[in-house]
């Protein structure tokens, strides 16, 4: 999907592309539709080339003055989607929410995400204009989409839940040798000096969180790409006190330890 332009932070051995923060917003899962055959080639088509980095291939599926929204205006032609489109990568996933078709025009109103979590979340949402070619092939005259929240709220969680939730997080705010974690509802997020933007950590294990990649995002990490899990120590009055980043082979990368700085409650 649409590529904002990015900027490369650094965390410890690690280079992230990140895409520019957004708002969290409660919002309603709609549920997917079936395309027609033809329609779902085209969605099946961005995801392989989008997944192999091919911008090219990419561009081909635009009519050639075709448009992608961006964040100072429209791209337009395939000559210039193609250059926005040079460095993509990741297991996009794209599902359709609605369609419409009336003779050589139509579009797909739909959502997408990255990998097995796009099953039960989404990362943002897309509408494609499409156009019927004379050899009866549907191209993409515009694409347009916008990125959700990085971590989207169960849908049937209530405010007491959140409350609890809220509080237990609260446990993990704080200042740890220059590396923040800070908190906004129910998620915490990530942010050091040089990073232009905060980045989700999502819990999985007492204590334990790993990154939430953003859209888009292109990772090299010490250890075959792999970003590093967070754990956060505790000492024997069960108070955090420094956060380890840990391997994916669970070898201790560094620790950091907790200052008495305090953070304000946003990101």
């Amino acid at each position: 999907m649409t590529k904002p332009n990015a900027t490369f932070f650094i965390l410890p051995l690690i280079v992230l592309l990140v895409l520019p923060a957004t708002a969290q917003t409660t919002y309603t899962r709609l549920p997917s539709v079936e395309l027609p055959a033809s329609l779902d080639r085209v969605l099946r088509d961005y995801e392989t080339a989008w997944r192999d980095g091919q911008g090219e291939k990419l561009a081909d599926l635009f009519t050639e003055p075709g448009f992608v929204h961006a964040d100072a205006g429209w791209v337009r032609g395939r000559q210039a989607i193609q250059h926005k489109y040079a460095s993509t990568g990741g297991d996009l996933r794209l599902r359709a929410l609605d369609f419409d078709l009336s003779d050589s025009i139509g579009y797909i109103v739909g959502a997408y995400g990255y990998g097995d979590t796009a099953s039960d979340s989404d990362l943002g949402t897309f509408v494609l204009v499409l156009r019927k070619t004379e050899n009866g092939k549907w191209l993409i005259v515009a694409d347009l989409d916008k990125s959700n929240s990085i971590s989207s709220p169960s849908n049937q969680a209530d405010e007491e839940t959140e409350q609890i939730q809220d509080a237990e997080l609260m446990e993990y705010v704080g200042t740890f040798e220059g590396r923040n974690i800070s908190i906004t509802g129910t998620t915490l997020f990530y942010h050091r000096e040089g990073m232009p933007t905060h980045v989700a950590m999502k819990k999985i294990g007492k204590d334990h969180f790993e990154i939430v990649v953003p859209q888009g995002a292109r990772v090299r990490g010490p250890q075959d790409g792999e970003i590093p899990t967070f754990l956060f120590n505790r000492n024997s009055s069960g108070e955090v006190e420094s956060l380890s980043l840990i391997n994916s082979d669970n070898t201790v990368l560094a620790t950091h330890q907790k200052s008495n700085e305090l953070l304000d409650k946003e990101n």
